[in-house]
């Protein structure tokens, strides 16, 4: 999490545990981000950012066989994000 200063004020790094697939990975990496956000309230955030180890089509989102995520190739990311969020996403 940055200020509007983008002083880092708290970083949370999880294993993806790719392993498990797809599925489990997105719900490993969207608890997460609900925690953070629970701990420091909605109010208090005005967005979130994500970084996706891989090629990713800036405009569609659509990843392209990252090499850590194994069963990812064609994942479009975006949607996920502005569901679970309630939140137009760009990136």
């Amino acid at each position: 999490m940055v200020d509007r200063n983008a002083k880092i004020s708290n970083r949370v790094n999880i294993e993806t545990m790719a392993h498990l697939g797809k599925d489990s990975s997105i719900s490993r990496i969207l608890n997460t981000i609900e925690s953070v956000i629970t701990e420091v309230g909605r109010e208090n955030i005005d967005g979130v950012g994500i970084c996706m180890p891989g090629p990713m089509d800036p405009i569609t989102s659509e990843l392209y066989d990252p090499p850590n995520l194994p069963g990812w190739d064609g994942v479009i990311i975006k949607p996920i994000f502005q569901v679970f969020l309630k939140n137009p996403s760009k990136f």
